[in-house]
């Protein structure tokens, strides 16, 4: 029997206790078996620690970290849960999100058969009560192939989706901290990682259950906008894009923004 990769699951939250045991239960009922799962704890103040403790009193494969004090940050907690992984394959799930059973084993499957660096996932939306919400809320449409020009229009790289190989992310060391990029820090890495040759592939199944709440950081649209306005414009900044590229992005964000204004009235 041919040794398959450990993959190290990062789940990092903040105050989810009443949802977060749904979502350990479904990286724990994976049909691919060699996974550690690291939960970093922002500092929670409900009862998030005896959630844990359950699943960490009898599984060693399963790891606790807690931060002293709340950064506010999901970069921050993704780094140091990055920092403390063992595994060749790094995962990363949020708080809220859900994964079907086989998403692993098919990603991991899938950058075999591509000889990929990172694969994603399409995902269907859930609501509170984890019931897939109506067709016409979906996510963006995965592209036929991963560039850094299809994902400047927008991100269709779901961070609960994502598997990548451990030494690529730390080469790039991890989500950028800026806290103008919160909710888009992992929109910033996907774009580093395409710009300079980074490998993607893609499992067109909905694999993940992405969940819709009140609570959801990036909920916001036109301040999401905004912020993906400042992350292309660092982009371009850093690897000195086409103007071509640079005018349509531009384009495509000023009509989105004054599109998502005009329909908040």
């Amino acid at each position: 029997m041919v040794n398959q990769a450990l993959i190290s699951v990062i789940v990092t939250t903040y105050n989810r206790a009443e949802i977060l045991k749904q979502t350990l239960e479904s990286i724990l009922n994976q049909t691919y078996h060699p996974i550690e799962l690291i939960i970093v704890s922002d500092a929670s103040t409900d009862n998030t620690d005896e959630i844990v403790s359950s699943y960490t009193c009898k599984n060693k494969r399963i790891r606790y970290i807690k931060l002293l004090q709340n950064s506010g940050l999901p970069a921050i907690t993704r780094n140091k849960g990055i920092a403390e992984t063992n595994g060749n394959l790094i995962a990363f799930c949020d708080d809220d999100d859900l994964w079907l059973p086989e998403k692993l084993e098919k990603q991991v499957q899938a950058m075999a058969i591509n000889n990929s660096d990172l694969c994603f996932t399409n995902c269907n939306l859930i609501d509170k009560n984890s019931s897939i919400l109506n067709k016409r809320r979906v996510r963006i449409p995965m592209p036929t192939k991963a560039t850094l020009t299809r994902l400047l229009i927008s991100n269709y790289v779901a961070l609960s989706s994502v598997l990548v190989k451990q030494e690529v992310i730390k080469k790039f060391k991890g989500f950028n901290t800026r806290s103008d990029f919160r909710a888009g820090e992992d929109y910033e890495l996907w774009g580093r990682m395409l710009a300079e040759g980074v490998k993607f592939c893609s499992v067109e199944e909905n694999l993940v259950l992405y969940r819709v709440h009140d609570q959801n950081i990036s909920q916001d649209l036109v301040s999401g906008i905004k912020r993906a306005i400042k992350i292309n414009r660092h982009l371009f900044q850093t690897y000195n894009l086409s103007k071509k590229i640079i005018l349509r992005t531009e384009i495509a964000y000023f009509l989105k923004l004054v599109y998502h204004k005009i329909n908040r009235f």
